[in-house]
Parts: structure tokens; C-alpha cells; sequence
């Protein structure tokens, strides 16, 4: 039964006019489905996560090479996906509640990954070694792979907050603004390189401004994956099937 909206609960709430008693069994069967799920999406988010810092090492020591690196993509995007959806089930259908620590964990190994990434760019660019050829798009295309993984872990952890995560990215820009200010003033670098220095820093301060202003662009998604699992979410739960 839908409820009205003058309550302020939204129309597409569904409110069981009876409260879900489980009996013993089923909630043994609700605890082993959630026990499976967890290790299962662990499992296949730990896979994508090992192979990414694979492929991150490969970019940071300039080892990776062009060929079979669209196999590499697929097969990475797709153990990732494979996780994302069953840890999305365990979460918010199962109600696991040691999956989001994981989680929580694996947010900020990725977030310090783009770190890593932005430090070796700034290094280059400090250096002048950096070539403008390559590392434009390899470094581009890693750290927005990057933040793609960091916002899809977000969503898995219903009202997860990303604004904390947001210092550390505004300390890395500071930090390389000192850099460019010792580099090009004191020390009269390689004028050339200064649109490489401009572009990642202004990349990774849009990363900060999206994670830390809140704009709720996320809301869509959210609320999309909310309203599922409200009106789906019973189904994948034992004893609590729909009977036409």
C-alpha cells in the first residue's frame, strides 16, 4: 500500500502494512546468503582491485604497453562489475554489515592511488620528463578510471560521504602549486611544461570539488539504486518472495 505524501514520505515508498517476522529458519538462510555474497563480491572486488594496482604500477614505471591493453580494461571492468552488483545485494538486500568496512577500506586505497598517480605526474613534470605525447592520455584516462572506481564503491555504502576524502586531494594540489612556483620562479624551468602542470592540477581539483562541495550529483544514482532495492529489495530475501 502506497503511502501519501503528506506525511512526507515520498509516493514510491512502499510501507507493508504488517511487520516481516522471520522465522528461525529463514533468518539462518538470510545469514548464509549473506555470508556468501560477502565473500563473493570480496573475492571479485579484491581480484579487479589487485589487477587495477597491477596496472597502476605498469603506468607508474612506464611499462605498460599498448597491445592487449584493451583486455586487460575488459577483463578488469568486468571482474569489478561482477563484485559491484553482488556486494550491492549483500548491502542492501542482506543487510551485511561487515562488507561496507571493507569497502570503507577499499575507498581509501583507491583514493590514495590517484594520489600516487598525481605525485609520479607532478614528479615528471618537476623533472621534465615528462612526455607530452604519452602521458597525457595515459595518466588522464588512469586517474578518471580511478575516480570512476572511487564512486562506484562510494554508492555500494547507503549515505557514504566522500567530503573527507577531499583534504588529502587539496593538500596534493597546494603541495604542486609549490612546486610550480619553485620550478618556473626560482628556478627558471622548462616554460613548455607548465600546460601539463595547469591541466593535472586542475583535474585533480575537480576531483576535490565534486567529492568535497556536495553538489548531490550523486542523488541520481543513489536514489535510483534506493528505489530498487524498495521495491525489489524483499524479493532477494529468503521466505519474503512474491506470491502471484
Amino acid at each position: 500500500m502506497a503511502n501519501n505524501t503528506g506525511n512526507g514520505t515520498p509516493p514510491f515508498y512502499n510501507t507493508p502494512t504488517k511487520p516481516i517476522v522471520r522465522s528461525t529458519g529463514e533468518e539462518k538462510k538470510r545469514q548464509g546468503l549473506s555470508s556468501i555474497t560477502m565473500l563473493l563480491g570480496w573475492v571479485a572486488l579484491t581480484v579487479a582491485m589487485v589487477g587495477g594496482a597491477k596496472l597502476l604500477w605498469d603506468i607508474l614505471t612506464d611499462g605498460l604497453a599498448s597491445a592487449g591493453l584493451l583486455a586487460k580494461v575488459i577483463s578488469l571492468g568486468l571482474a569489478f562489475l561482477l563484485g559491484w552488483i553482488v556486494s550491492l545485494v549483500c548491502i542492501r538486500a542482506l543487510g551485511n554489515l561487515v562488507l561496507p568496512l571493507i569497502i570503507n577500506f577499499y575507498v581509501f586505497l583507491t583514493a590514495s592511488g590517484i594520489l600516487v598517480l598525481y605525485a609520479r605526474v607532478v614528479y615528471k613534470l618537476y623533472s621534465e620528463i615528462f612526455d607530452a605525447n604519452v602521458h597525457y592520455t595515459r595518466y588522464s584516462i588512469a586517474v578518471g578510471a580511478g575516480f570512476a572506481v572511487l564512486v562506484g564503491l562510494h554508492l555500494l555504502i547507503e549515505d557514504h560521504d566522500l567530503r573527507p576524502f577531499s583534504i588529502p586531494f587539496l593538500i596534493g594540489g597546494v603541495m604542486h602549486l609549490s612546486g610550480m612556483v619553485v620550478h618556473y620562479v626560482f628556478m627558471n624551468g622548462n616554460q613548455e611544461d607548465i600546460g601539463g602542470d595547469v591541466y593535472f592540477f586542475g583535474l585533480i581539483m575537480l576531483i576535490a570539488l565534486l567529492m568535497m562541495a556536495h553538489f548531490g550529483i550523486f542523488n541520481i544514482p543513489r536514489q535510483i539504486i534506493s528505489h530498487f532495492f524498495v521495491k525489489n529489495g524483499h524479493t532477494l530475501q529468503p521466505g519474503n518472495q512474491k506470491t502471484e
